[in-house]
């Protein structure tokens, strides 16, 4: 497969991860956040996470902040992950991602 070939070199050198594909949690380790102290948003729930954060940063810093609804601007419609990956290609991602989707609470694919 095409795109097994491609993602397969690309997962393999993890040190040419650009920030968009980088596992998250590097993240926090790098900066030594421990994520039970911290609000973490979900893009499936970006709305009324990004609500409750902008809450947790008024309460905090004091300052009145109202957390105004997110414009969905440039969306696309998608077929489902499953169409765009082979079995290894999802092993491979399971593999690169697995503690993101410990950490943050997310099946394997």
């Amino acid at each position: 497969n095409h795109t097994t070939g491609k993602l397969e070199e690309y997962l393999s050198r993890k040190t040419h991860f650009n920030v968009g594909v980088q596992p998250q949690h590097i993240f926090f380790k790098n900066n030594f956040i421990d994520l039970k102290d911290i609000k973490i948003g979900k893009f499936e729930n970006i709305q009324e996470d990004f609500k409750e954060i902008t809450n947790l940063i008024s309460e905090r810093s004091k300052i009145p902040i109202k957390a105004q609804p997110l414009a969905k601007i440039n969306s696309t419609s998608r077929m489902d992950f499953n169409k765009y990956f082979d079995k290894k290609s999802l092993s491979i991602v399971n593999q690169v991602y697995k503690k993101d989707f410990e950490l943050f609470d997310y099946e394997t694919l």
